[in-house]
């Protein structure tokens, strides 16, 4: 997985309670298999905000939004639960925008 602009102590360094913003593409199998869906509901288990929609070329891109260990911990999750379907994850983070409520998917 490819990881980049480590911000609010999630890549080291930073703050970990500074909210920050985590953008990530995946790869893989990873539209019609209910990926959407499963990602919504993990969100529910962290205090995360933010989307995940398809793209057109096949992969799915996800934004996040909270503390630096939780949008950490909503990644980790995702990927132990769905292995079997990611082949790579670029993540990027960034500060928080703080424009996202709730955790969607978006069509």
């Amino acid at each position: 997985m490819a990881e980049s602009d480590a911000v609010g102590g999630v890549g080291g360094g930073g703050d970990p309670s500074a909210a920050c913003r985590m953008e990530v593409v995946f790869t893989g199998r990873v539209q019609g298999v209910f990926f959407r869906a499963t990602t919504q509901r993990i969100a529910q288990s962290f205090p995360v905000t933010g989307w995940v929609r398809n793209e057109p070329d096949g992969r799915v891109r996800l934004v996040a939004e909270g503390t630096g260990p939780a949008v950490r911990a909503f990644l980790d999750a995702i990927l132990a639960e769905r292995r079997g379907d990611v082949t790579d994850a670029e993540a990027s983070f960034g500060p928080a925008r703080g424009d996202l409520e709730g955790f969607r998917i978006v069509r």
